[in-house]
């Protein structure tokens, strides 16, 4: 999909003008790259492998989108609504992500090299083997007992507190000669591995049990006002 014809889809869709009426479109693989997508309705679409590299995204809504593999680049997300999105390896070097909401959001394996965290919501966020170095961040927002608290951090606190542990094989010194090292290694990273597919299984059940906790309420919704009309 080239483009020309990604914006002709987006506006037919009514998502470039506000609110759509729809959501959960798939736009796989499409050419986004530097357009204005600021305030769009991206709720639960598929923008897997999508280039949206310089796109601006600011108070996008992108809740429960699928954004795996998507190229960020260097993307406009401030106060982007980012939350239960699968961002699990997409590229988010040097993307602005101030002010966003990544509450509950998949960042497996996701590159946030030299990205802007500064007022960001990560609680409950999956950031299993994420990069980020040299990132910006003078304050997250952190959800506890219900409420969100602000906490500041000095220059690469954030780095310390958020980075992922070094595997057991990266940090262990091993006599030369032996196979252990090697059968070791492989042993972990065949269990990280697992770790990291079990855990992208649940965050899809998890999202089916929302969509149907959904149906569930609209139904009942529907019923009671079936019962309203008919007395």
């Amino acid at each position: 999909m080239t483009k020309e014809e990604t914006w002709a889809v987006l506006v037919g869709l009514g998502v470039v003008v506000g609110r759509s009426t729809q959501t959960g479109w798939n736009l796989h693989e499409a050419n986004l790259s530097e357009v204005d997508l600021s305030e769009a309705d991206l709720g639960g679409a598929d923008l897997s492998e999508t280039d949206l590299s310089g796109a601006k995204l600011r108070e996008a809504y992108l809740g429960r989108a699928n954004l795996s593999r998507a190229n960020l680049h260097g993307a406009d997300l401030s106060g982007a609504d980012l939350r239960g999105a699968d961002l699990s390896r997409a590229n988010l070097r040097e993307a602005d992500l101030t002010d966003a909401t990544l509450t509950a959001a998949v960042l497996i394996n996701a590159n946030l090299t030299k990205a802007n965290l500064s007022g960001a919501c990560i609680a409950d966020a999956n950031v299993s083997g994420w990069v980020i170095k040299d990132v910006t961040c003078s304050h997250i927002l952190e959800a506890k007992s219900g409420k969100q608290t602000k906490t500041g951090l000095e220059p690469q606190e954030f780095e310390k507190k958020y980075m992922p542990i070094r595997k057991t094989a990266e940090v262990s010194t091993y006599p030369p000669g032996g196979n252990s090292m090697t059968d070791l290694q492989r042993l972990i990273e065949k269990y990280e591995k697992r770790m990291e597919e079990l855990e992208a299984q649940v965050e899809v059940l998890r999202h089916k049990h929302d969509v149907l906790l959904e149906a569930s309420r609209l139904l009942e919704e529907e019923a009671q006002t079936s019962g309203v009309s008919s007395e």
